[in-house]
């Protein structure tokens, strides 16, 4: 099975020809360009919402916000590569489970690091294998879920939905296209043995097309015992947002509407909150399997 790595690359003028060189490896890569980005990848790791199977650190400047980085990884159980570049020391970066190499052993140390299915930390045994790691929420106790959303991009806006209603997050990934289906279900995907359709959400919304690129991401939900995969622009993280913070949909005439559940307030920031169900009419879920 193919493995997943996390990469952290501000400002790495060797990344071009490292991810050439993992690409021809078969490394699947998520890239993170910014400290926010790939803290909100670790929290979905954390979360088994998304999995890898290694996180690589390729440029560190030890600013407060990658010191802020560091204290995140060690509540995340995931091993972690550093890539030395120039001199300066990193030896003091980790008090465990960090290993640093330089670029011309980048392949040779990630392969290493990736050749056992299972690592421990602090007595826990952690399955790294996408296959292996990927579960539902059932290990999560459902009254912590509470207020707690998804939040993804869309054309420059920031939609969230339930979290109880997500499965996992994955990369984009070859679809198969499926005749005499409406428009935005774009397909079906094999996920691990089981057949799900996967909507296009940008078609859904009537927003114009977009290219996918490494930050396009299929979220896979479960909603009335059928699971569907989502396709959206970029995962942001997961937020509480608690529910005096939510305000109604604004009123409209257009059809939009009937698939919002309210606009949640952050901050100076506003989240467009999906209603799934809405989203997932049953007739359509229903040509889907029929087809």
């Amino acid at each position: 099975m193919k493995k997943t790595i996390l990469i952290y690359e501000p400002h790495c003028e060797q990344m071009p020809r490292l991810v050439f060189l993992l690409h021809l490896a078969d490394i699947s890569c998520i890239h993170a360009r910014t400290v926010d980005e790939a803290i909100n990848w670790l929290s979905a790791h954390r979360l088994q919402l998304s999995t890898f199977d290694l996180f690589l650190i390729c440029s560190f400047s030890r600013s407060t916000p990658e010191q802020q980085l560091l204290l995140v990884l060690g509540d995340v159980s995931l091993p972690v590569v550093f890539l030395q570049r120039g001199n300066s020391p990193l030896t003091d970066l980790f008090d465990q489970n960090g290993i640093i190499c330089h670029p011309e052993d980048l392949l040779t140390c990630i392969n290493d690091c990736l050749s056992s299915t299972t690592h421990s930390t602090q007595g826990e045994t952690i399955m790294t294998a996408p296959e292996e790691v990927n579960r539902d929420l059932s290990s999560i106790n459902e009254d912590s879920m509470e207020g707690m959303y998804l939040t993804f991009d869309l054309a420059s806006e920031g939609y969230g939905l339930e979290i109880r209603h997500v499965i996992e997050i994955i990369g984009i990934q070859p679809i198969t296209a499926v005749p005499d289906l409406p428009d935005h279900v774009i397909g079906v995907l094999n996920l691990r043995g089981k057949v799900i359709p996967i909507i296009d959400v940008r078609r859904r919304f009537g927003l114009p097309h977009r290219d996918h690129d490494d930050r396009t991401c299929i979220v896979v939900v479960n909603v009335n015992e059928n699971s569907v995969g989502l396709v959206v622009d970029k995962v942001s993280e997961v937020i509480t947002i608690p529910a005096n913070e939510i305000e109604p949909p604004p009123g409209t005439n257009r059809n939009g509407k009937r698939y919002i559940a309210g606009m949640g307030k952050i901050g100076q920031q506003v989240k467009i909150l999906l209603d799934i169900e809405a989203l997932l009419e049953d007739e359509e879920l229903d040509e889907v399997a029929a087809a």
